[in-house]
């Protein structure tokens, strides 16, 4: 204590206080409510632990952003489809990933190619890049192009929005809309394997933007993405497959330790209930909803 004031504690979340030791995503913020026991891999911090046999050709790949790493799930639907065929399961979803995410990584996609099948989550369209906005590393961290300001991708558009007015929003939607069509159906030629396409969602796939409101505009996760361009991309995979759930929502967070509530800060607010993401029953219908196509496939 130095004039009577108390010394600073250390930070609650430094990674000195994480079983694994390692921070990526979400790690830091939800570390009382679940350790994700990440583990970094070309680069960035995925969910774990590793399949044991990394480099088999027997592993199931999944890819997408926060709805297949499985925020707030102790147990992600990936993990379920494993323990369901008996298989070992390669989880690379990453928060906020769009297609480019995969596609600019060449070791993630040899990881892929190498699976004997791959499920590619429906990633939303706000990852992105247009001539507006380019997409950081894939995703949903936008630079602005004429600055080169840094924005995610909600205040990005909004911003855009009331600057330009509803009608350029539009077209600035429509120009991001065919630049996802043409990056999904890369990713599908670029992962040399059997590849599902799978719709994870609240929502169905009818989604027409609007310029009335920013909620209009993008619409429930996957932003921007609707059934016309579900049709275009779906034949470049191997099968389709989709779950519209929202059951278990709101899902109340409970700290591992105590027990008791605890709130985290998300979807701009401090929350004790998960509002956005899959509920843990949720991912037990998106597993249901995988294993026939998988049994197929495999």
């Amino acid at each position: 204590m130095t004039n009577g004031t108390p010394a600073a504690l250390p930070p609650l979340f430094g990674s000195s206080h994480l079983e694994t030791g390692l921070v990526g995503p979400y790690q830091e913020t939800d570390r009382r409510i679940i350790d994700y026991q990440q583990v970094m891999l070309a680069g960035h911090a995925f969910r774990g632990p590793l399949p044991a046999r990394l480099y088999s050709k027997e592993l199931i790949g999944f890819i997408g952003a926060a709805q297949t790493f499985g925020r707030f799930a102790r147990v992600p639907f990936p993990t379920l489809v494993g323990s369901m065929l008996s298989r070992d399961v390669l989880n690379l979803g990453y928060a906020g990933a769009g297609p480019d995410f995969y596609l600019n990584n060449k070791v993630l996609l040899s990881l892929l190619s190498n699976c004997k099948v791959v499920v590619v989550q429906v990633m939303s369209g706000r990852s992105v890049s247009n001539s507006v906005f380019e997409s950081l590393m894939g995703r949903n961290v936008l630079r602005r192009r004429f600055d080169n300001k840094r924005m995610t991708d909600g205040p990005a558009y909004e911003w855009y929005r009331k600057e330009k007015g509803g009608e350029a929003a539009l077209d600035l939607v429509r120009e991001t809309q065919e630049n996802w069509v043409k990056s999904m159906i890369q990713l599908a030629h670029a992962i040399q394997t059997k590849t599902i396409l799978f719709w994870f969602s609240e929502r169905s796939t009818d989604f027409e933007p609007k310029g009335g409101s920013f909620q209009e505009l993008m619409g429930e996760f996957p932003h921007l993405v609707s059934t016309e361009m579900i049709e275009r991309v779906m034949g470049h995979f191997d099968a389709y497959a989709t779950c519209v759930s929202q059951r278990g929502l709101p899902q109340p967070l409970i700290d591992r330790h105590t027990g008791e509530p605890v709130e985290v800060y998300f979807a701009g607010a401090s929350r004790a209930r998960n509002i956005y993401y899959p509920s843990p029953s949720m991912h037990v219908d998106a597993a249901m909803s995988l294993e026939d196509p998988l049994k197929a496939l495999l």
